[in-house]
C-alpha cells in the first residue's frame, strides 16, 4: 500500500476508483499520460517560482514519510526559518 501523493489524490478527484487502486497497488502502470506529465511540469513550475518569492525557505525531502514529518516538525520549530516547502504531516498514521 503506497502513501497518499499529489499524483494519487489528483487522480482519485477525478476517478474515485483509480485513486483507491493506486493507493493499494493494484493498478497498473503504463507511465504518465500527457496530462499528468503536464500537470507535473506545472507542479515543479509552481515550485520553482514560490522559492523564488519566498527566498530562505527550506525544501523538506521526500521519500520516508516518517523522515519527512519528523524534519518538518523540526523545521517548524525553528524561529530563523521563514517557510517551508513540500512539508509533510504524519496524523493518526495517515500521510
Amino acid at each position: 500500500m503506497k502513501n497518499v501523493s499529489k499524483a494519487i489524490f489528483l487522480d482519485a478527484v477525478a476517478c474515485p476508483t483509480l485513486g483507491w487502486l493506486q493507493r493499494m497497488g493494484e493498478a497498473t502502470d503504463e507511465g504518465p499520460t500527457l496530462g499528468q506529465q503536464f500537470r507535473m511540469w506545472q507542479g515543479q513550475e509552481i515550485g520553482r517560482r514560490a522559492r523564488l518569492l519566498f527566498p530562505g525557505g527550506q525544501q523538506v525531502a521526500g521519500g520516508d514519510m516518517l523522515v519527512a514529518d519528523a524534519t518538518t516538525r523540526a523545521l517548524l520549530a525553528d524561529t530563523g526559518i521563514p517557510s517551508l516547502f513540500e512539508a509533510a504531516f504524519v496524523a493518526d498514521g495517515l500521510a
